[in-house]
């Protein structure tokens, strides 16, 4: 009899830690699956975010595209702005030299 008790121990003691590897285990399946839920939230919220900056650069690009436009439309202007600054001088240059001559040249007749 005393050895069928020992061996209901023996057996008590391997269920006892059965059991308590199982808790152990089921403790650890638990903090795993709460971490991953944890993950999953903040993989929402970085995609809400990713989402939000996609909408915001979706609006900004007409806009930076108006700007490289009359980025375009300015140097344009600025060239032409050049071109007819040096065409002008030349004309001014013209006009004085034109009266120049011909005061030289009207210089020699008496107008009176």
């Amino acid at each position: 009899m005393d050895e069928l008790q020992r061996e209901i121990g023996k057996l008590t003691a391997g269920l006892e830690g059965i059991h308590r590897e199982l808790t152990e285990a089921r403790e650890g399946r638990r903090r795993t699956y709460e971490k991953l839920e944890g993950m999953e939230k903040r993989l929402d919220r970085i995609e809400f975010r990713q989402e939000a900056a996609e909408k915001s650069l979706g609006l900004m690009s007409p806009t930076v595209q108006e700007f490289a436009t009359m980025k375009m439309q300015a140097q344009g202007a600025g060239r032409m702005g050049a071109v007819l600054w040096k065409l002008g001088g030349w004309i001014l240059a013209a006009a004085a030299g034109a009266a120049g001559m011909w005061s030289a040249f009207s210089s020699h007749f008496p107008w009176k």
